[in-house]
């Protein structure tokens, strides 16, 4: 009779450890599934970039431009053409991006990034060009580094201003801006 009790104790704990086992790799499972990134294209981001924004994703599309002055911007489209394209700036890690890029098709992953400008950002971008300085370097002591030449300055001018008249038209306190902050990336 102990026989057949020890048996079964054992029969049991043999069953109930196996059960243990496939349920301690389910959080695994679920942690893997967690992190696939979702695979998106330009025109996605554009339609619906609140459902993106703070959030990793994969970006494929075709490399429209490369900012040739610093190379820390990219824009690409989709199959939608050029009209539809998503601004992607270069992450830490990455410093540039190569102007050989252009008219490449890439895949980067990266952080959805959401940039608000309402009166108060706009007030202190003014303020940035009349000093010529902007304002943290100015504080930090950079000096010349943080000067603004004057093309720049004229330019930056006339982006301000446009911004400006776009949120008065808008009819909103504040414009959102969407753009994919690069981790990393590859030609495909």
């Amino acid at each position: 009779m102990i026989k057949k009790i020890v048996v079964l104790a054992l029969a049991v704990l043999m069953f109930a450890s196996c059960g243990q086992n496939s349920d301690s790799e389910a959080p695994e499972v679920i942690q893997e599934q967690a992190e696939a990134l979702p695979s998106l294209t330009p025109g996605d981001l554009l339609d619906n970039p609140d459902a993106y924004a703070g959030k990793r994703v994969m970006l494929t599309g075709m490399v429209q431009h490369v900012c040739e002055k610093t190379g820390k911007r990219m824009f690409l489209s989709g199959a939608e053409g050029p009209e539809k394209t998503f601004k992607v700036t270069a992450g830490h890690d990455i410093g540039e991006f190569s102007i050989d890029l252009n008219g490449s098709e890439v895949v980067v992953e990266g952080v959805v990034k959401m940039q608000r400008v309402d009166q108060a950002y706009l007030d202190n971008w003014e303020a940035e060009i009349s000093t010529g300085v902007k304002p943290e370097e100015a504080h930090q002591g950079h000096g010349p580094e943080g000067e603004v030449e004057e093309s720049e300055v004229e330019d930056a001018r006339r982006q301000l201003e446009n911004m400006r008249n776009a949120l008065q038209e808008s009819g909103k306190d504040e414009l959102l801006f969407y753009s994919l902050e690069a981790e990393d990336y590859r030609e495909n």
